[in-house]
This record gives C-alpha cells, structure tokens and sequence, in this order.
C-alpha cells in the first residue's frame, strides 16, 4: 500500500502541467519555475514522511489487537489448519454470546442514611440500611427472579457451639419466584412473593421519594406470602383493566416452609388504568382483598384502595387499608408531590396508622428528592410525629440510594 501510495504522488506530480505554474495569465520565468518546483519536492518528502509515520502506528495498532484477540479467544477453538479464518471468527463470537446468555442478570440498590428525631432517647444516627442483590433469568417465556437483601452490614460468625450467630444486622431473601407469561393477559408466578400493593412492590430506594416509608405499609396487608399468583392487563385503546389473585400459606411463624393449618390465604385485586385522560394524564385505581384463618385466633379479612394519578409534573398517591383480626388495624396515606425540574421533586405526605390494641400514630413529612442522574437519588425530609395521647416530636431523614 505505502509503495502504491509513493506512485501516485510523483506520477501526480511528474505529470502536472506547465500551465499549473502560471499565474495572471503570464508564464514565469526559468528561476520561478525552479522555485516552484523545490516546493514540490519539499511537499512530496514531507507527504512520504508522514507515510512513513501512518504505516508504522497501523503496524503497532495490528499487534497490540492480535494480543488482544489472542487473550479473549476462548479455550476451544476450530482446528485452524481445517478451518477458514472466518469460521473462526464465528466460531469464538458464538461461544462469547453462549456464555453470557447463560449468566444470570444482577441489579441492585444501595441505599445510606441519616436519622435524628428530637426526643428523649433518639441520638442523630448514621445507617448503612440496605444492600439489594436482584438475580434474574429469562428463557422464552419463562423467568426466575430473587432479591437478596442485607440490612444493617450484618456479621455472620460461629459460636462455641459451632453454630452460626447473626449479629448487627439481617441478611433475608425478600422474594424468590419463578413465573410464566403466557401474555399480557395471563401470566403465573410462584415461589415467596410480596403481596401486590403499590408502594409494598415499588419500595426500592432508588424509585419512592421518601426515606422513611408510610406507617401503614406492611402494618396492615402481610409484606408477603409463599404461594402461586396469576396476574395480567388487557387494554382496549386507552383504558385497561387488571387483576392479581393468589393462594399461599397463612401468615405463620415459617410461612416460607409451612402453614399453621390446612386453610390457605386467598388474596387479589381488581385494577383499572387509564392513559392520556381528559383531566389527567394517567389514572391507575385497585382494590384489595385478603382473608386467612389462622390457628386458634380470630379469621383475618383485609381489604384496602389505592390510586396513582399523574398530570404533568404533579403525582398523587393515596393507600387506605382496613384488617379486621384479633388485633385489628387501620391504616392510609396521601401524598402530592411536584417535578420542579427535570431533577428535583418536591415532596409532602400525611398519614396514619390505628391500632385498636395501641395509640394512633399520625406524621406529615416535608421533602425533597433529587436525581442528578437516573440511578442516583439524593433525599432530605422533615417530619413531624404525633403519637395519640403522647407529645409530638420532631425528626429529619436524608439518605443516598444508588441502583446499580
């Protein structure tokens, strides 16, 4: 190529006519030609130099990507001598794609937080809260997914005993299924799954505004259930109706191993969305209801709304649940929140939480949330608690969450 290239600049130069050295019409004299043709010859040296130059990088450039191909090839590879070069190009990018299609998929979260409330007792606390690992797997139409969660940097160390003892903190799987979707309509999920109400599915860090959650969330309706659930939506243009139903396990002391009697729990919900309304952009309104008989206790019956309504940059989220049980419990939030800009959320909640056997707790929380990029959040609220019958009292929480 360097030799084609040197050709073709001296016949381009040899060949240059005479008139090319003229200038205003006029032919120049012997000395300007002479001149005229120095300069060219400087230009044809310096164009070879840099020739020169060009061929040796691309030679360095070729060795180092022939080392790089030589450490990534994989361990098995075509017999070269009965092999094109091109089979085993595609040999080795096949067994590349192989091995990461067979490697599950791992997300996560991070979050870190700051807790101080003005009463006695309370101190101003650092807490490294969760660590989140999500494992994930899709084949065709069937899926696994778990999230193993470590709260509080537990330590895991033997005993005397040779036992292993837990200490500062909890490592727990908070959900482990395997599903089957068959469409938007039908779709069959098994294993430990948490029961289907919004803010107890979309409690990531990274995704809720608050770092505190509501009082009620998970006070009412069980967190989750070791069972089978069907779900699925069907749309017709904007609005689309879905429904959960499940049969698991009561809530025992071992749900996720055995239940306490032969009655199972049964639990669904019927939910209606709507997309690009008249009032609203996106309206999304379900109804639950849960009922479980227990062992030697009183039979429990839940049942609880929630809605999610969008316009702009405004959103408001309401829950209200109602358990009737040998504890009975109460339990709603409302929260507006604002997008003041692409990055920050304004925030405010009230809510409350009843119990028949113990003082109501109500809290409204002030906040902020930004996002300077999409998997970090960045929180800081005030909030005010006001036990029944006991002195209010005062508290803010920050907190980073990072999805990775």
């Amino acid at each position: 190529m360097k030799s084609i290239l040197r050709i073709l600049i001296a016949s381009a130069v040899i060949g240059t006519p005479a008139g090319a050295f003229a200038q205003g019409g006029t032919t120049s004299s012997s000395a300007d030609l002479q001149r005229q043709v120095a300069v060219q010859e400087q230009l044809i040296r310096e164009l070879l130099d840099r020739l020169d130059a060009q061929a040796a990088a691309t030679a360095q450039l070729l060795q180092r990507l022939a080392a790089l191909e030589a450490r990534q090839a994989p361990a098995l590879l075509p017999d070269a001598a009965d092999t094109e070069a091109g089979d085993v190009d595609e040999a080795r990018d096949t067994a590349v794609e192989d091995r990461l299609d067979a490697m599950p998929k791992i997300q996560g979260y991070y979050d870190f937080e700051f807790i101080k409330e003005a009463q006695p007792g309370s101190f101003g606390s650092f807490r490294q809260h969760h660590l989140s690992l999500h494992l994930s797997k899709e084949r065709e139409k069937f899926r696994v997914f778990s999230e193993i969660e470590f709260e509080y940097a537990p330590v895991v160390s033997g005993t005397d005993a040779g036992a292993p003892a837990v200490s500062r903190g909890t490592i727990l799987v908070e959900e482990a299924w395997a599903e089957y979707v068959r469409s938007t309509w039908f779709a069959v999920r098994a294993g430990m799954v948490l029961t289907p109400n919004y803010w107890n599915v979309n409690h990531y860090p990274n995704v809720v505004h608050s770092t505190r959650r509501p009082l009620m969330v998970r006070q009412v309706f069980p967190e989750s259930f070791a069972g089978v659930m069907a779900y699925g939506t069907k749309y017709w243009g904007s609005a689309g109706l879905g429904y959960d139903a499940y049969l698991g396990n009561g809530e025992s002391g071992s749900f996720a191993k055995l239940d306490d009697n032969e009655a199972k729990a049964v639990g669904g919900a019927i939910k209606l969305n709507v997309v690009a309304g008249r009032l609203v952009d996106t309206v999304a309104v379900a109804i639950h209801g849960y009922t479980d008989s227990p062992a030697g206790t009183r039979r429990v019956r839940t049942w609880g709304i929630e809605s999610q309504v969008h316009k702009g940059p405004f959103e408001l989220l309401f829950e209200y649940a109602r358990r009737s049980a040998k504890e009975d419990r109460s339990g709603f939030y409302v929260q507006p929140s604002y997008r003041l800009t692409e990055k920050v959320i304004a925030f405010y909640r009230h809510d409350r939480l009843r119990s028949f056997s113990a003082p109501d707790t109500r809290a409204n929380t002030w906040g902020i949330n930004t996002h300077p990029i999409a998997p970090v959040s960045f929180k800081f609220e005030f909030y005010r608690t006001t036990p029944l019958q006991q002195r209010a009292f005062n508290g803010i929480a920050s907190s980073l969450a990072v999805a990775f």
